[in-house]
């Protein structure tokens, strides 16, 4: 069973970990991605922003996304979403 929660500092090296695997296996790391992984926090969160995280039965992160807000036009953007490749399906 997964339980949501809300990001809190220490998951941040798993929230870097797990989109970075994605974007690796199916893309490529962009300079935009590079930007807000330097600064989680600040570029996200601190910007009326908001990460979500899937714990699993042990507390481990095997899943996450990001609302990133973008109040010039009032609006949300759902991005960094990103499932340990051990649990999809």
């Amino acid at each position: 069973m997964l339980r949501i929660i809300l990001y809190d500092k220490k998951y941040r090296d798993d929230f870097i970990r797990l989109n970075t695997d994605w974007i690796r296996k199916y893309f490529w790391l962009e300079e935009s991605d590079k930007r807000i992984f330097d600064d989680v926090e600040g570029s996200i969160i601190d910007r009326g922003g908001q990460i979500f995280v899937a714990l699993d039965e042990n507390e481990k992160v095997v899943g996450c996304c990001a609302l990133i807000h973008h109040p010039e036009i009032d609006s949300y953007e759902l991005a960094k979403m990103a499932v340990d490749e051990k649990v999809r399906g």
